[in-house]
């Protein structure tokens, strides 16, 4: 999991971003109409069916003078009409009592391989886990729970959309309940990508027959980033001890201008060299400051999420999975390098991030990033020119990928590369070895994120606007930069 977690009842939500859920589809007048009269009525389907019956039966009975219909729609009428009227008691008790509903911080994605299974066919199958092998800090807590008598249950209904980018969407929904005691209700919303979240929740009282359903107001509405699944492989982090640190403030008073010297020892920083001196001499001389000066670093980071306009189901859980991999590296320098300043440029901002809650920001505001237009790559020109080492996150669908690299020759440079295999679902077990006829099949790690279309039918995932078009996986060869190093993260995706 990530490295921080917000207070209990902190929300990371804006007013003036929390829209009703209407307001993002066509026909939002007609789906907002047939949404309230649905909250209006307080019968369910199968309610409403009883209802028509009993009245069938006291008609039908009363006009033929049949005891038996009459006696059976009455004990369906005086059915409905005490669940009916406990349900109104209820719900007029309860309007003091205001829900409350805590996001957990930060609303991380549970990720494909918690929900695929594979059936005896072979094929995939989706599976929800218990709530218990769920984290608790993963977990919504829905406070404001009215008791219930015997038969009612209170429901948590959520309802949303998570974006990814302006072009990809999924609709979510959830049903979460607690006994009758109960406190407050736990859940999980079954995110598979990471993304920004648009939702509304309410509580809703249910009798165990599937009869009554009344929603309890207020409605809340809640906007919070998702934070993609974090990825399982461990990010190597590897810095050149020999580029050294940078003094955080200057130095003043001519004393403290003032430098002993020695002999230049292995990790040293090339810029501390006093080349003048050395020149005298057979060996070289390093400038050391008198006292101990605050030092730091900065380090260079490029997220280049350049891909598609209209990226489809493959495209967009790559680019989750570099997020995953950048987020991974960030809080991995934060932890073993506190002192380090570091400096993320993506094609729509640059930030420096120096403590955990400006990282923590940053995460949750690219979360929602979709794929730039490669026109924007001029954002990254400055780094043809850092001498410092350079860190770079990509996915196989940034066209540019290797002139950047060309570019910067034989200055150091650390590259992470997404790649995408798509895979097929056959008659037996999952295939992990290459394309038939390749010479160097690519090893998958033993549990490769999978993801499938169905897993995403049904769930309520919809991807817009091509999603089931066939569309060609980018080429698996990655320009090798002369100095530096390159790793690879294959993520497997099964159609």
């Amino acid at each position: 999991m990530y490295l921080w977690n917000k207070p209990d009842g902190e929300v990371n939500s804006s007013k003036s971003d929390s829209l009703p859920l209407s307001a993002t589809f066509p026909f939002a007048r007609i789906r907002s109409f047939l949404q309230d009269l649905c909250d209006r009525i307080p019968l369910t389907l199968q309610g409403t069916l009883t209802f028509l019956l009993s009245s069938y039966l006291l008609i039908h009975g009363l006009t033929n003078r049949n005891a038996y219909e009459i006696l059976l729609g009455t004990v369906f009428a005086l059915l409905l009409s005490i669940l009916l009227g406990i349900g109104y008691l209820v719900r007029r008790g309860s309007a003091l009592l205001a829900p409350t509903w805590q996001v957990p911080g930060p609303a991380t994605a549970l990720g494909i391989d918690t929900y695929l299974t594979k059936s005896a066919d072979g094929s995939a199958a989706v599976l929800h886990p218990p709530i218990h092998d769920i984290p608790q800090d993963s977990l919504h807590r829905i406070g404001g729970i009215p008791k219930v008598p015997l038969f009612f249950r209170v429901h948590f209904e959520i309802k949303g959309t998570l974006r990814v980018g302006d072009r990809a969407r999924f609709s979510y929904s959830a049903d979460w309940a607690e006994g009758v005691e109960a406190q407050e209700i736990r859940g999980a919303i079954p995110f598979a990508l990471g993304g920004q979240f648009h939702g509304v929740g309410s509580r809703t009282l249910r009798d165990i027959f599937g009869m009554v359903r009344l929603r309890l107001p207020p409605v809340l509405h809640r906007n919070f980033a998702v934070l993609p699944a974090p990825s399982r492989k461990q990010i190597q982090l590897r810095l050149d001890p020999s580029l050294g640190l940078e003094e955080k403030r200057t130095l003043r008073s001519a004393d403290e201008e003032r430098y002993f010297m020695r002999e230049y020892a292995p990790g040293d920083r090339f810029r501390d060299i006093n080349w003048k001196t050395s020149s005298r001499l057979a060996f070289l001389v390093t400038r050391i400051a008198p006292q101990a000066q605050e030092k730091t670093r900065t380090l260079s980071v490029a997220f280049r999420c350049f891909g598609p306009s209209r990226p489809d189901l493959v495209a967009l859980w790559t680019l989750d999975r570099c997020k995953a991999w950048l987020f991974q590296f960030l809080w991995t320098v934060r932890k073993e390098h506190p002192e380090f300043i570091i400096r993320v440029t993506t094609p729509l901002l640059e930030q420096e991030l120096t403590t955990d809650q400006e990282t923590e920001r940053f995460c949750e505001e690219i979360a929602g990033y979709g794929y730039g237009p490669q026109e924007q790559e001029g954002k990254f020109a400055s780094f043809i020119s850092i001498p410092e080492e350079v860190f770079v996150f990509a996915t196989t669908y940034d066209r540019g990928l290797s002139r950047f690299v060309g570019n910067r020759f034989d200055l150091p440079t650390h590259l992470y590369v997404t790649i995408p295999l798509q895979r097929f679902f056959l008659n037996g077990p999952f295939n992990r070895n290459g394309p038939r006829g390749d010479a160097n099949p690519v090893s998958i790690p033993p549990r490769s994120s999978n993801l499938s279309v169905t897993h995403c039918l049904r769930t309520g995932g919809i991807v817009l606007p091509h999603l089931l078009l066939p569309n060609p996986i980018p080429s698996v060869s990655v320009p090798r930069p002369l100095r530096g190093t390159l790793e690879t993260e294959y993520t497997e995706v099964t159609l």
